[in-house]
């Protein structure tokens, strides 16, 4: 890893509390929408677009779930 590396690793780890975890789904899944969007972006050579929308189903499969939950809930 070079310094310029490191720098934005150590950058991203103090940014976000050294790599903790999303407290919940619901936020789990915004960072989710946000790397997504990001990858659409980025035009990743290593991320094939197979890949994009695999993860984009992902996304999609756990905000149908958390739907389905919290609408139970509320009967």
């Amino acid at each position: 890893m070079d310094d310029e590396s490191a720098a934005a690793a150590e950058d991203r780890e103090s940014n976000n509390g050294g790599g903790d975890v999303p407290s919940s789904s619901e936020e789990a899944i915004e960072h989710g929408e946000k790397f997504l969007k990001w990858l659409d972006k980025c035009s990743e050579p290593a991320v094939t677009r197979l890949q994009i929308i695999q993860f984009k189903y992902l996304l999609d499969n756990l905000k149908a779930r958390r739907k389905k939950s919290s609408s139970s809930s509320k009967q």
